[in-house]
């Protein structure tokens, strides 16, 4: 006996906004907020709003910190597309200066 079984799924993926709002939206309305009753009741409401505007800073400042390695990594990727883009146009220019007896030069580079 042999079984066969081929599936054929089409996905289409929503726009990244989308599935971050809804990553976003999971952490902050998931179980903790289903929770907070409970530790507000097993802890008291001095302590567990003390904890609770604690947590608040040290989220903001992980996001804060996110925040910046992701402008960090965008600048790093467009700096190299920059260097890229750079390196290609020296290249054509170099080509098209065929008659030109002396090396091009750059900074006491040649190239």
């Amino acid at each position: 006996l042999t079984f066969s079984l081929s599936l054929s799924l089409s996905l289409s993926l929503p726009a990244a906004s989308e599935v971050g709002f809804v990553y976003v939206f999971n952490l902050i309305v998931g179980a903790g907020v289903l929770a907070l009753p409970k530790a507000f009741g097993d802890v008291g409401w001095v302590m567990g709003t003390v904890l609770l505007f604690l947590l608040a800073i040290v989220s903001y400042i992980t996001s804060t910190f996110m925040v910046e390695a992701m402008a960090a990594a965008n600048a790093v990727l467009q700096l190299k597309q920059s260097d890229d883009s750079n390196e290609t146009t020296k290249l054509i220019s170099r080509k098209n200066a065929g008659a030109h007896e002396e090396p091009l030069t750059d900074h006491g580079r040649e190239y």
